[in-house]
């Protein structure tokens, strides 16, 4: 279970996936478009989730259920909290075939960044460390059902 949480460092196959800014100076179109935001990152992890990935890192920061990716002040983007930047690092472990395949499909995402002026670039690799979640997993609100056991007479 702590595999599953997040509360392990983990090794094994995968793909990392590197994202990083476009070049302001050849940049052709929207300037906007031109940076790495917040839901390029998301739209990664997505894309790697549902291509199967057994864990996910964001520039070393794990990738759990509770995990949040948000811009801040419309430059800085947050992943658990912590402050990443460029080049953004993206790694997942799982089936390298599927990753290769989810990332690289014609019009996919990769093909969207290239387009865009951005650079990607990904790697499989056998060996891929992702770290174990530093933050703290606790409910607020959220209370366990305890049913009382049946007693037979």
């Amino acid at each position: 279970y702590n595999m599953y949480l997040g509360n392990t460092e983990l090794i094994g196959p995968g793909v990392v996936v590197t994202v990083t800014d476009a070049d302001v100076s050849l940049v052709k179109n929207d300037a906007f478009l031109s940076v790495v935001h917040d839901s390029d990152l998301i739209e990664i992890v997505n894309a790697l989730k549902n291509a199967g990935a057994e864990a996910i890192s964001i520039n070393d920061q794990r990738v759990v259920s509770g995990t949040d990716i948000t811009l801040v002040n419309n430059r800085i983007i947050l992943v658990n909290t912590k402050k990443v930047s460029g080049p953004y690092i993206v790694k997942a472990i799982g089936d390298k075939k599927y990753f290769e395949s989810a990332l690289t499909i014609k019009g996919g995402y990769i093909d969207e960044v290239k387009a865009s002026g951005r650079d990607i670039e990904y790697r499989v690799e056998d060996n891929i460390v992702i770290p174990a979640y530093e933050g703290e997993l606790s409910f607020q609100y959220a209370k366990e059902v305890v049913k009382e056991k049946e007693v037979k007479e």
